[in-house]
């Protein structure tokens, strides 16, 4: 249910866009009434008749074909722009009504003396996060920590923006996991930077920083890896988030901030 709820926000948004597209020439659109058009297949081509109010047909010559493609073409976008608006109203009034934590309230909101005897079905937020971090343990990397920075959270880490990008997990009740190890297709073993997790969604991404991309063998090397992951299913903008930063372009905060508001809330 939550890819279905999922789908009908982007959907929703989807229609927004191409509303606000048609909403520019709404006026000129729907500002008279188009003639009828009348089509016939003859051979391999067809042949057009403008049929007036009379219901008498005037054949269309090749001449006037701008005409008859400016009499398809605001048909078409009027039933497109109808058809979206009444979209638009089913799938808002769903979103509106539906509470996308209800399944999982039925448990969450019973009182203590009552969950004590109950197995739940779906599974508690809580409890998944809990399930989430055994599966992922951090610090996997055995190659020392040298310098380190602390997190909030108490860990260390190998450098200042690594440690800015966990705070800002942190602050936003994101679950993570540092340098857990991932397992190639071929059996290279890797630790990316971060693990995450969208409660909402229970998807895990894989978030690696390149911190030094202007170092030609830091590049190479990262770029192997990059493909390493790609043909282990990691796909960008899927379940797999980059971050970079240069000599010349620090981290750019806000743009973390985006991207962990688009992938992980």
């Amino acid at each position: 249910m939550k890819k279905d709820f999922m789908y009908l926000e982007d959907e929703l948004n989807y229609i927004d866009y191409e509303l606000s597209k048609l909403a520019k020439k709404k006026n000129k659109l729907f500002s008279k009434k188009l003639p009828p058009v009348c089509v016939f297949k003859r051979k391999n081509s067809f042949v057009y008749y403008l049929v007036d109010e009379n219901g008498k047909k005037k054949y269309v010559k090749k001449q006037d074909y701008d005409k008859l493609k400016l009499i398809f073409q605001m048909g078409y976008e009027q039933n497109l722009y109808k058809k979206l608006v009444e979209s638009r109203k089913i799938i808002k009034r769903f979103l509106d009504k539906y509470e996308e934590n209800s399944i999982r309230n039925v448990y969450e909101e019973l009182s203590e003396g009552r969950k004590k005897f109950i197995n739940p079905v779906v599974e508690s937020d809580e409890e998944f996060v809990r399930k989430w971090y055994q599966m992922y343990p951090d610090h996997m990397n055995t190659f020392e920590v040298l310098p380190s920075y602390v997190t909030n959270n108490g860990e260390k880490v190998r450098s200042k923006s690594e440690m800015i990008i966990a705070d800002l997990f942190k602050s936003m009740s994101i679950p993570y996991s540092y340098e857990t190890e991932f397992v190639t297709e071929d059996g290279k073993r890797y630790y990316p930077d971060f693990v995450l997790l969208n409660k909402r969604t229970r998807k895990t991404y894989v978030w690696e920083h390149l911190g030094l991309i202007s170092d030609e063998d830091y590049a190479s090397k990262n770029f192997l890896k990059l493909c390493e992951y790609e043909k282990s299913n990691l796909k960008f903008g899927e379940n797999f988030i980059i971050s970079m930063e240069s000599d010349k372009y620090p981290l750019d905060i806000e743009l973390i901030k985006e991207k962990i508001r688009r992938y992980l809330i």
